[in-house]
């Protein structure tokens, strides 16, 4: 590495600090479920990641009503401490979708 490259490197990035755990909050799960409650959506699956005790990601997977899904997409998106996205929107049915299957990942990484 070049001297002017060093230079130009912040060093209040630390390799220790990208490394430590990092837990998801119970608040975020707790919002997330509230959500989707209110969105008439169900919990129909979920998976968490990490070493236990410490859990860095929960990946869940919402079904519900095609009219609620913007309102739930919405809610995760706009709830101030809730760090998530949105993985993927599958919809059910034929020939015509009444139900969505929405996955969202929650972790400290995202948001």
């Amino acid at each position: 590495m070049s001297k002017a490259h060093e230079a130009q490197v912040d060093p209040a990035i630390k390799p220790d600090d990208l490394l430590k755990a990092r837990e998801i909050s119970k608040e975020s799960l707790r919002k997330l479920i509230a959500i989707a409650e209110h969105g008439e959506m169900r919990l129909v699956n979920w998976e968490r990641f990490g070493q236990p005790p410490i859990i860095d990601r929960v990946v869940a997977t919402l079904e519900g009503p095609v009219k609620m899904a913007g309102q739930v997409v919405d809610g995760i998106y706009a709830t101030a401490g809730l760090r998530a996205r949105i993985r993927d929107i599958f919809p059910k049915g034929i020939p015509r979708p009444d139900i969505l299957r929405i996955e969202v990942e929650v972790g400290p990484g995202f948001g």
